[in-house]
């Protein structure tokens, strides 16, 4: 592709939805304890824990999301995490105006950038 990292300020990004696991979206192996084997992190403190009667929510959604971002110091994690979003932003506004332009790229004016950077690049869909 056009793009690739030559320079990264994360060096480890881990995620979570369900600490509890209420969703039934991991199956444990468990050999003797699954609470001892399988510890919960400390984002199940931020929850309360299901109550082992309640059924299985299988049709409902995660609300929460927990991220946390370790960063090579140059940038903060929360510097990281914001111009990541910048960056998905534009990619998909790019993607977007693909898609209303009838498949043609999007021309680097248009996108407020120059050629050899982010402006004017294909979103990975080959020109019509």
């Amino acid at each position: 592709g056009k793009e690739h990292a030559k320079w990264n300020p994360v060096c480890a990004v881990a995620f979570e939805y369900d600490p509890h696991n209420r969703f039934k979206h991991a199956d444990y192996w468990v050999e003797e304890d699954q609470e001892q084997e399988w510890p919960k992190s400390e984002n199940a403190l931020l929850e309360d824990p299901p109550d082992p009667s309640d059924p299985v929510p299988y049709n409902k959604k995660p609300e929460r999301f927990y991220l946390t971002v370790d960063t090579t110091g140059s940038l903060s994690a929360q510097e990281s995490v914001v111009a990541a979003i910048k960056i998905l932003t534009d990619k998909l506004q790019a993607l977007q105006d693909y898609i209303d332009n009838g498949g043609r790229t999007v021309d680097a004016m248009d996108m407020g950038g120059d050629p050899g950077r982010n402006g004017g690049f294909s979103p990975g869909i080959a020109n019509g």
